[in-house]
């Protein structure tokens, strides 16, 4: 029986702040050698029992090579705090931002867009789409979430 996954290259290098990391997402306006990286901070539970719980941060990446990537500071969103506590409320769990993904548009303004997850009960999550934009990765602003869960 063949194997179900084969584990490939790594692209980033091991930091000693995470153990597990994922999601990346490239600025294709610096040749794809900047962007960010969803990284876990804390992971409880089995990944293949239901009630785990990841908690992550976006930290920046930079790369001389779509080969070889250095994690970098946490990624700063101006007014992030503000959207995320009126999404958490006074009952939520918020686990962290997941899941980037940079678009440009046609003016070459940033969007980022990313998964908001906040745990409301036992196994009750609400899940909305964050929205961040700005020129370029540090001078993003939040905006209203696109979608709110």
């Amino acid at each position: 029986m063949s194997e179900a996954y084969i584990e490939g290259k790594k692209v980033i290098e091991p930091d000693a702040r995470f153990e597990h990391m994922m999601a990346i997402t490239l600025d294709p306006r610096t040749s794809y050698k900047k962007g960010i990286i969803r990284c876990i901070t804390s992971r409880s539970g089995n990944l293949a029992i239901k009630g785990n719980t990841d908690r992550s941060v976006l930290h920046k990446i930079s790369g001389s090579s779509l080969e070889n990537f250095k994690i970098g500071e946490k990624l700063k969103i101006k007014n992030e705090k503000k959207w995320v506590d009126q999404l958490t409320g006074s009952d939520g769990d918020f686990l962290g931002l997941e899941d980037p993904d940079i678009w440009i548009d046609e003016t070459g303004l940033m969007h980022i867009y990313f998964t908001i997850p906040v745990k409301k009960g036992e196994h009750k999550y609400n899940i909305s789409l964050g929205h961040a934009m700005g020129k370029d990765l540090d001078s993003l602003e939040m905006m209203e979430p696109a979608l709110i869960g």
